[in-house]
């Protein structure tokens, strides 16, 4: 979540600090925008990775037109000064209009938050994430829209039980079983293509937490090809997580964020 600027008045006396809220405003609306028309958009709406339903894009507003649409209505830096001392906060109110409880890009900082606001690593993990460098499997040649995650596998799990499984909420067209590439064990994960995204969807809703060969599975949508800045769990990232692990992420299916308590602005 974008950090909320405290301004008072005395501090809004000249247009250069006009046009430094306002380019702050900005870019705010550019994340939210970019995160909107993000990877996955298809007829069923944007389809947020770990998100579960599909939820509508942000205005298709460029964040040039919306910051000019802004000063327009400002007739002077006081009128600015009152918007931001009335609790009528203008990035406030965005925040408000476009927070989700899952996260439309992958930020470790963010995802290691309950309420993606933290502004310091609270776990070494969480600086390993930030620092390390992650590549999708080259050899995943499906398509990205319509691939499924799925976690929490065991070990005698193979891709016959995962297409048997997968086949009865549609056509499977591949079921990738990821394996060690030293000794060729599972590593409890693979990824599976449905025929198309209103199967894929079906799948998930379906499909998560069921119980496999006497395993409750994790099923969603892939995360690697589809969420800018994706670290998986393994480098320090990834989403869920146990409590006695320290290590809780946050954002994803298993642990949505928590709404953050915005601060109120007063005269």
């Amino acid at each position: 979540m974008t950090e909320l600027i405290d301004i008072s008045k005395s501090q809004l006396t000249s247009s250069l600090t006009y046009s430094l809220c306002t380019d702050s405003i900005s870019s705010f609306y550019t994340d939210t925008t970019l995160a909107a028309t993000n990877v996955g958009a298809s007829s069923l709406g944007r389809v947020d990775t770990l998100s579960g339903p599909p939820e509508p894009a942000c205005p298709p507003k460029t964040a040039q037109k919306f910051t000019q649409e802004y000063q327009s209505s400002c007739s002077s830096v006081n009128d600015l000064c009152q918007d931001l001392t009335n609790g009528d906060l203008i990035l406030t109110r965005m925040c408000q209009k476009h927070w989700s409880p899952y996260a439309r890009k992958y930020d470790p900082l963010k995802a290691g938050s309950i309420d993606g606001t933290d502004t310091v690593p609270h776990d070494k993990a969480v600086s390993r994430a930030i620092e390390a460098h992650y590549e999708p499997p080259r050899n995943l040649k499906s398509k990205p829209e319509r691939t499924l995650f799925v976690g929490r596998l065991g070990s005698k799990i193979t891709k016959h039980d995962l297409k048997e499984c997968f086949s009865r909420q549609g056509d499977v067209l591949s079921v990738k079983l990821i394996v060690d590439v030293v000794t060729g064990l599972p590593q409890g994960y693979a990824f599976v293509e449905m025929k198309n995204v209103e199967q894929a969807h079906r799948a998930v809703s379906r499909l998560h937490d069921v119980s496999l060969n006497g395993c409750r599975i994790f099923v969603d949508f892939e995360c690697g090809r589809t969420m800018s800045g994706w670290k998986p769990r393994r480098l320090g990232g990834g989403f869920g997580g146990k409590k006695e692990s320290g290590q809780l992420r946050f954002g994803g299916r298993d642990r949505p964020f928590k709404k953050p308590i915005l601060p109120v602005y007063n005269q």
